[in-house]
């Protein structure tokens, strides 16, 4: 199948979107932190304020870091940087392997919150094994688009032509069928 290097750019800038989207999403989730659990523990003026601050301020933290993170990955597959590539193949990786914990961890919390009610743990299970399996499918998808060879090539700045795809197979369909031990005369 050739695939032409404009392809392979169109196709990385869906990938970037992605991670524009995911920046733009962590923004939100900082904004909500910010207003729904940083905002009320300082105008309610609690006697253990540092110790109520902590959690959100450190999750407000962890989504600018994620927000400038995002961000970066997607301008850099936008502009065809191979680091960019490789920081996106590294989060993709973190994304399948670090969201079997986050699940797990979120069915461990029902289990506990929601204690006899089996039918809600049932129900909160099922739909963060589904969010986890759809977020695991996209990071799965970017994944193995970004390893392939050809997009590989155009990230190092190489050009994939005809020959590029012709070359290889040419030399697989013209292997000797010679299969006897005497040595193989050439011809002129």
């Amino acid at each position: 199948m050739n695939v032409t290097n404009r392809a392979i750019r169109d196709q990385a800038s869906l990938v970037a979107a992605y991670h524009f989207t995911l920046a733009l999403a962590f923004l939100i989730g900082g904004a909500a932190t910010f207003v729904y659990a940083i905002l009320p523990a300082l105008g309610n003026g609690a006697e253990n304020l540092p110790q109520r601050l902590f959690p959100p301020v450190t999750g407000l933290l962890l989504c600018t870091l994620l927000v400038a993170l995002y961000t970066r990955i997607g301008i850099g597959l936008k502009n065809m940087n191979n680091g960019s590539r490789m920081v996106a193949i590294f989060m993709a990786l973190t994304g399948i392997i670090g969201g079997i914990f986050g699940m797990s961890g979120t069915i461990f919390a029902a289990i506990n919150g929601l204690g006899p009610d089996w039918i809600g743990v049932a129900l909160f299970g099922a739909t963060a094994v589904s969010v986890y399996l759809l977020t695991s499918c996209v990071d799965l998808i970017i994944l193995v688009f970004l390893m392939k060879r050809e997009v590989q090539l155009v990230f190092y700045g190489e050009s994939i032509g005809v020959e590029a795809e012709v070359a290889p197979r040419k030399v697989a369909q013209t292997r000797s069928t010679n299969h006897s031990k005497e040595p193989v005369r050439e011809t002129a």
